[in-house]
């Protein structure tokens, strides 16, 4: 939790909810994985920002979710979520991570 918006974590991995209490997450070669941040932010009337991140590279989100279709080796990591709301003019940013281990 930071300032007021905390970030929770799940991964969807085919039709099991996971909650990432833990930081790392094992998933298999050839599986579709579905990263959900769900922040709930200081106030419900104000969009909250999401912001995916994994190898350095920056993709900016139109919502909570990520998706990896068909999951390889070269997709394992660290993956972070970062969630911002804008308040009174002032960013309001919550970040969490977790790392997958793709098996085979």
């Amino acid at each position: 939790m930071f300032r007021g918006l905390h970030v929770t974590w799940f991964v969807l991995t085919l039709l099991t909810l996971i909650s990432t209490a833990q930081r790392v997450q094992v998933i298999y070669e050839g599986q579709n994985v579905a990263l959900f941040c769900n922040a709930t932010g200081i106030t419900s009337h104000v969009p909250v920002h999401y912001q995916w991140e994994f190898d350095n590279q920056v993709f900016i989100a139109s919502d909570d979710r990520f998706s990896i279709r068909n999951i390889q080796k070269k997709d394992e990591g660290e993956y972070k979520c970062t969630a911002t709301q804008i308040i009174n003019g002032e960013p309001v940013v919550g970040v969490e991570s977790t790392f997958i281990s793709v098996r085979k």
